[in-house]
């Protein structure tokens, strides 16, 4: 069988690539030749993720590279640049996305294409308008607080307008809202504004206008930023407020502006902040003044009550009846001194009474016999309470006497023991052969000494 010639042939020492290891390499390649660079081509394919990424395509004829716009990486900004169709230029790096082997373009920066000239135009604006005086703060009126007719200049189709008319409604006071609707974006939007800045000044009625704009793009508050609109919202008869965009958009306009609001709503609100303070403090003064007119009434009132009182003090029949009062009153002030001397006179005769009782010979002899009394009661109590401490005394010598009465340890068994008539006290002082006499309860024993023993004895034995 013959053997087929290979165009090459597998050394031993040839390298064999892995898929994953090939994968790997050619990506540091491309991530190392192609970082921070700058893409140009036309938005297709965009997608919107929920977690905030933009996936898209860029196309510049038959070539196709794709891209992707992380979330934290400016998207909430530069993703408002993407759109289908938009042509833009894009900064980032080329990297492989190694599951499929593809490479992309993570996107760090995205501005529309052309951009970059628009941005130069509008600083040269904004410092041309700023060195001719136009957004200096000494230019600018004051908001009246109080207006009764204002002018909204807005698109009359927008959310914007819907939400600042609601906003409106909470006024304290009657307040005339006159709309003029405006293109507020596209190539129209300028002339538009300026129109509306124009029909406000011919009507003459609005105190203040109010310019707003919802949130968008640059490119969609671009018209704001024109200078027909700067020199009509800076030459405007009647003070104005601007409310365009969010909070983070700041166009020319809003520097012309009298007072630059974040948002619409927060341009209505002002509006309606400043009358409801102004309205407080109307209620607090009404307050203060409605106290002090009380005030004063109430001292008024006080004063004609002291006239009235004087006046009354000089009439003729209150002057009798005063004098009759005062006639009665010294009656009724005799009556009760009587009265009172009559109980005076009535409270001595009874002490007088009682005296004379007291000084009577007969309660004398009655205290002294009371007293006789009580003197022999405790005289034969003091004697029975004597014999009876007496007695007491008698038996604790009676009981002493026993226990000193020589027969008493005989009675119970014991004996005296006598040597010449003297009492025996110590077996030491007997010697064999002495003669002793010995004393029982009832009789005597004449007995002799046979042999004495130190210490004591116990029990019976020999004597």
């Amino acid at each position: 069988m013959p053997v087929m010639e290979l165009p090459f042939l597998l050394s031993a020492t040839q390298e064999v690539l892995g898929v994953s290891l090939l994968t790997q390499r050619i990506k540091e390649r491309i991530s190392s030749e192609f970082s921070d660079i700058w893409v140009r081509g036309e938005v297709s394919n965009l997608k919107r993720t929920a977690a905030g990424h933009c996936y898209f395509s860029l196309k510049e004829g038959d070539a196709l590279l794709k891209a992707v716009l992380f979330r934290g990486r400016g998207s909430r900004y530069f993703s408002r640049h993407l759109e289908d169709g938009a042509e833009v230029i894009c900064y980032g790096s080329i990297t492989v996305y190694e599951p499929r082997g593809e490479y992309q373009l993570i996107v760090e920066f995205v501005e529309l294409a052309g951009q970059g000239a628009l941005y130069a135009q509008l600083e040269y604006l904004k410092q041309r308008l700023k060195e001719e005086g136009l957004f200096d703060e000494q230019r600018k009126r004051t908001i009246p607080q109080l207006p009764q007719v204002v002018a909204l200049v807005a698109s009359h189709a927008a959310a914007a307008l819907e939400d600042m008319l609601k906003i409106l409604e909470e006024y304290p006071l009657p307040l005339e809202v006159l709309v003029y609707p405006i293109a507020s974006q596209g190539n129209e939007a300028p002339s538009s504004i300026v129109k509306a800045f124009e029909a406000v000044g011919r009507h003459g009625r609005a105190e203040l206008v109010v310019l707003a704009r919802g949130g968008g793009s640059v490119e969609d508050l671009w018209a704001f930023n024109y200078e027909s609109v700067v020199r009509t919202v800076a030459g405007s008869p009647v003070p104005v407020i601007t409310g365009i965009g969010h909070e983070i958009d700041t166009t020319l306009a809003d520097l012309a502006a009298d007072l630059r609001a974040p948002t619409p709503t927060a341009a209505a609100e002002v509006i309606v902040s400043n009358a409801k303070e102004v309205v407080r403090s109307f209620q607090e003064l009404k307050r203060r003044l409605l106290d002090e007119v009380e005030a004063k009434f109430t001292e008024l009132k006080g004063h004609l009550h002291l006239q009235r009182t004087k006046l009354h003090s000089l009439d003729p029949k209150r002057r009798l009846r005063e004098q009759r009062l005062h006639l009665s009153n010294i009656s009724a002030a005799m009556e009760g001194i009587l009265r009172e001397r009559i109980l005076s006179l009535r409270g001595q005769l009874a002490e007088l009474r009682h005296r004379l009782e007291r000084h009577s010979p007969l309660l004398k002899v009655e205290q002294d016999r009371e007293r006789l009394v009580r003197l022999q009661e405790g005289l034969v109590s003091g004697a029975l309470m004597g014999i009876d401490r007496r007695r007491h005394q008698l038996r604790v010598l009676e009981e002493k006497l026993k226990g000193l009465n020589p027969s008493s340890p005989l009675e119970r068994g014991y004996a005296l023991c006598f040597k010449d008539g003297k009492v025996v006290r110590s077996a030491s002082s007997l010697t064999p052969q002495d003669r002793v006499r010995v004393r029982f309860l009832k009789d005597e024993a004449l007995c002799e000494v046979i042999e004495t023993k130190k210490g004591s004895l116990s029990g019976g034995g020999e004597g």
